[in-house]
């Protein structure tokens, strides 16, 4: 029972981490198109900071969000997939932390397509999780007409 209590306890912290590995991966992306658009030769060395530190909190948030998922308040068929994809955006995030730790040996399409990936898979997985948490009309309730059934 103690054991139960406690991962609650830790699955609560979720809502903290989940905004982390967003605001990181953005920032960490932002910076590197940033300087892809100046023409810079040599890359800041904050961009793989920021990756480290993106896929670390991704990590964080897996965990907590996994504790959470194991309440028993959610949805399963929506947890299910919710749930992995965030484990493959952790997975995402420390191997695109590796491509931009050496930025010399990947090509840079291959850099910039994990880029685009990455930012697709948060841009999925936010929306699963606010489905979760709000339920699916809430992104579409006050919506104009056209766009209700989206």
């Amino acid at each position: 029972m103690i054991a139960l209590e406690f991962t609650t306890f830790v699955g609560r912290f979720h809502p903290l981490f989940v905004h982390m590995p967003i605001g990181f991966l953005f920032l960490a992306i932002a910076l590197e198109w940033y300087e892809s658009f100046k023409k810079v030769e040599v890359k800041s060395k904050l961009i793989p900071i920021a990756w480290l530190l993106g896929a670390l909190s991704a990590a964080g948030a897996a965990v907590t969000g996994w504790f959470l998922g194991e309440t028993g308040l959610y949805e399963e068929e929506y947890l299910f997939s919710h749930r992995w994809l965030g484990i493959a955006l952790v997975l995402v995030a420390f191997i695109g932390w590796y491509l931009k730790s050496k930025p010399k040996a990947f090509p840079i399409k291959l850099q910039h397509g994990f880029n685009i990936l990455l930012l697709a898979m948060l841009f999925i997985e936010g929306h699963k999780g606010g489905n979760l948490t709000h339920g699916e009309t809430y992104l579409t309730e006050y919506a104009l007409p056209l766009f209700k059934n989206y």
